[in-house]
């Protein structure tokens, strides 16, 4: 994807280790990985402190796992072959939800701040 830095790893494992050492805005996992499955990972990546928005792609597509998916947190569940200007959308979707959240809670804190007891 243009536009976007990008790390990619062939194991659960090894996106859970790079997901706990650095911060990532979306994790984009593949439901079929070797040893562990997608699943795993994205219930892994949602007991991390960052809570990291998880696009399940998958090439044998079920309402099962699709469900399943959503149910454990995904934030969306793709099928492959991508459409790649639709992942573009979900992942701009998720940067702007990210910027907005963190945007209210500096706003927050400048209120907080202002009309602290010190302050008055």
């Amino acid at each position: 994807m243009e536009g976007y830095i990008t790390e990619t790893a062939i194991t659960a494992e090894e996106a859970l280790d790079k997901c706990e050492d650095r911060k990532f805005n979306v994790a984009i996992v593949d439901l079929k990985l070797p040893r562990k499955d997608g699943i795993w990972l994205l219930e892994k990546l949602n007991e991390i402190k960052s809570k990291i928005p998880v696009i399940i792609i998958t090439n044998h597509p079920s309402i099962e796992t699709a469900v399943q998916s959503i149910k454990k947190g995904a934030y969306d569940y793709l099928t492959k072959p991508v459409n790649f200007e639709e992942l573009g959308l979900i992942i701009k979707k998720i940067i702007e939800r990210q910027t907005l959240i963190a945007e209210n809670i500096l706003l927050r804190k400048q209120l907080k701040d202002k009309y602290s007891p010190k302050n008055i």
